[in-house]
Order: structure tokens, then C-alpha cells, then sequence
């Protein structure tokens, strides 16, 4: 077994040091999660990971916060994947990646409290924007299309919220790289009626061909209710510092609940800077590598999703939602059930039914399967 050792945990451990010693008491929570996933592709193979958590904070002042969280991770069965078994890529750049076992801090930060000011710093959870899938406004992270609302990984920056009668202000810096520049976020958040509206503008630096490149982006958000219905949208418009001309970003969705607690969701997503699909070539090398890279946050440039949900008593409920790549038309079905087996411990069971031509982003893999088992403390 081989795990990663970074500085993050050694700062963590050496958090344990202080706070042993400190009079304040230092609260722990966390979980144990277990998962495992069956792939079809050329072949069925079968892979997961056991994990666990542990979360933990102090506060040894009224005004201070101090935040850690622990993870351990091993993966277990089929470790070593080519990139051509989740990604339509050419044989030319395909290449074969390995799950390994970790153990890291995966937040590390402080807050501190000063009147209608919060200053955040260290590795922390962001997460910016109104979309449940896609969120154009969030520079900082990009979510799993199949899991989006699975916990994001901590990002090292600095963030500043002040909290006004007429509005929020929120500003992010975040290092990129070796330093040499700053990824910066900066927003104002008001609310007019039933809608809450926010207006942005950032700078996000990329690597591209080996040097770091700025793309500057002006944008916002609105979430509310009209009609009975709940809405969202946000968008974002970018150019980078070589260029005049804008390319635009957004999402926009709605939802509703019935008496019966029936459940409908649907939203979409654009993006001018999506991958081109070719029918008989698939997606270009650029497109797929500024995907990878991070620039873009799904393949191609156009997506739909919809999503139905019913309770099934208090404790469980039984989902069925679908993503289609319209850019290439091809599209992943998952009916999943999420249960309450006792207290604190839960388990989804997701089934994964894709499908679309050899070179569409869903046509690559054929039937997918998970079990995950997740167990509070």
C-alpha cells in the first residue's frame, strides 16, 4: 500500500499538538464511506475505495474558528485506467492514469469574526453559484456531472465577506502555480423581491503550453421563485488578456415540488467554448485537453438535465435523472435509491445506462453501476 504524505498533514498533526494543549474544547465528526462501482466497457471490471473522515474544529475565541478535516483513502480492484475508458480520445493521446491511495488535509483554515466582516483563510470549501450541476460563476471548482453533489475539495485562498444592510460583498484570491499570479474573485449580492442577484467580475489563470495565460470574466447569478417555481441562472463571460472578443457561459434551471412531494428538476448549460464534435473524427485534441486541463468544465458546449424524485416514506427516496450531450447526442440515464438503513448510516445505489456512437462522450462506456455506503459519527 502506498500513500501521499503531503505538508497538509503535517500541519493538521501539528494542529493536534496546540489544541491538546488549549483550553478549548475541540469537537470531532466525521464518517467512514465505503464504495464500489462496476464499469463496462470493452470489459466489466470492478473498482471502489474505502474512506474516512474526520472533521474538526475549535474555537478559542468568541470571534476565532479554527477548522481541520483528516481523509484517508484506498482504493481497492481495478486501479489503472486508460483515459479512452471514460473519454472518446484519439489513440494519439491516450493515456492510462492510477487511482492512488491517500492521505491528505483536505481543509485546513480559519475564520475570523470582525463585526459585519469574515476573513477566511487556508484550504477551504468554495462553493459559488445557483446551478446544481454546472456553476459558470465558479472559477475555483468544477463538479462530477454524475455526482455533483459530492463534497469539493478544499481550495488554498484567502476570502473576505462583508455583510451590509443593502448587501453582501464577497472577494476570493487564490495563488496559482508557482505564485507568479492570482486568481481573483469578487462579487456584490443583493435581493430585489423573491430573487436574490448577484454581479461578478474575476481573473482565473490557466496553464497552456506551458505558460500561464489570464482570462478576465464579468458576470452573475439570480435565484428565486416565479409562479410557484424555483429558478436559477448564472453566467459568466471570458476573454482572455490577447483577446477582445468574449465567449459567454451559463446555466439556467427550475424545480418544483407537487403536494404529493413528487419532485422535478431540469436545467441546461452552454458553454461557447465546448469542445467541436466531428460525427466521424469525435472531439478534437484541444477540446478534450482543455477539458482535462480544467479551462472547461464539461466536454462538449451544450447539455441538458432532468431529474425526477419520490419519497419513499421519511428515510428514502427513489430518483431517476438523465444527462444529454446535445453537442454530440449522445446521453447517460441513472435511476438511483437513496436509503436510511439505521441511524447515521445511509447507502445509495446508482445504476448508469449510457449511450451514443463510439466517439460520443456517453457512447465510451456502456453500463455503469454503484454501491455507496456511508456511515456518521
Amino acid at each position: 500500500m502506498k500513500f501521499s504524505f503531503n505538508i497538509g498533514v503535517a500541519s493538521l498533526l501539528f494542529l493536534f499538538a496546540l489544541t491538546g494543549s488549549s483550553q478549548a474544547q475541540l469537537a470531532f465528526s466525521g464518517y467512514s464511506e465505503h464504495e464500489v462501482d462496476q464499469i463496462r466497457t470493452s470489459a466489466q471490471f470492478y473498482s471502489g475505495y474505502n474512506k474516512f473522515r474526520l472533521d474538526m474544529e475549535q474555537h478559542p475565541d468568541a470571534r476565532v474558528s479554527i477548522y481541520a478535516t483528516l481523509e484517508a483513502k484506498r482504493y481497492f480492484g481495478k486501479t489503472s485506467w486508460l483515459l479512452s475508458d471514460f473519454l472518446p480520445v484519439a489513440s494519439s493521446i491516450d493515456t492510462t492514469f492510477v487511482m492512488q491511495d491517500s492521505l491528505t488535509a483536505e481543509y485546513l483554515y480559519t475564520v475570523l469574526e470582525y463585526g459585519s466582516l469574515m476573513i477566511t483563510v487556508g484550504k477551504q470549501p468554495l462553493s459559488i453559484g445557483t446551478g446544481y450541476i454546472w456553476n459558470p460563476t465558479d472559477i475555483f471548482n468544477r463538479k462530477d456531472m454524475l455526482d455533483p453533489t459530492y463534497e469539493l475539495s478544499g481550495v488554498s485562498a484567502l476570502r473576505l465577506q462583508y455583510s451590509g444592510s443593502r448587501g453582501d460583498l464577497d472577494f476570493i484570491a487564490q495563488p496559482f502555480g508557482d505564485g507568479s499570479s492570482v486568481t481573483a474573485y469578487l462579487a456584490g449580492t443583493t435581493r430585489l423581491g423573491h430573487f436574490e442577484l448577484t454581479g461578478l467580475a474575476a481573473r482565473r489563470t490557466f496553464q497552456s503550453s506551458g505558460t500561464a495565460e489570464a482570462y478576465d470574466g464579468y458576470g452573475g447569478s439570480a435565484v428565486g421563485e416565479l409562479l410557484g417555481l424555483g429558478v436559477w441562472a448564472e453566467f459568466l463571460a471570458n476573454r482572455s488578456g490577447n483577446s477582445g472578443t468574449f465567449k459567454s457561459e451559463w446555466t439556467a434551471g427550475l424545480d418544483y415540488t407537487f403536494e404529493s412531494s413528487f419532485y422535478f428538476m431540469l436545467e441546461r448549460y452552454h458553454n461557447d467554448r465546448g469542445g467541436i464534435y466531428s460525427p466521424e473524427d469525435g472531439y478534437s485534441p484541444v477540446g478534450v485537453f482543455d477539458y482535462l486541463g480544467g479551462f472547461n468544465r464539461a466536454l462538449a458546449g451544450d447539455y441538458q438535465f432532468i431529474m425526477l424524485r419520490y419519497p419513499l416514506g421519511d428515510l428514502h427516496s427513489l430518483s431517476l435523472w438523465g444527462i444529454r450531450n446535445i453537442s454530440d447526442d449522445s446521453y447517460v440515464v441513472a435511476p438511483q435509491l437513496s436509503l436510511s438503513l439505521f441511524e447515521d448510516v445511509d447507502a445509495d445505489i446508482s445504476l448508469y445506462l449510457f449511450e451514443g456512437s463510439a466517439n460520443s462522450e456517453f457512447g465510451t462506456q456502456q453500463l455503469g453501476g454503484r454501491i455507496r455506503l456511508r456511515l456518521y459519527y
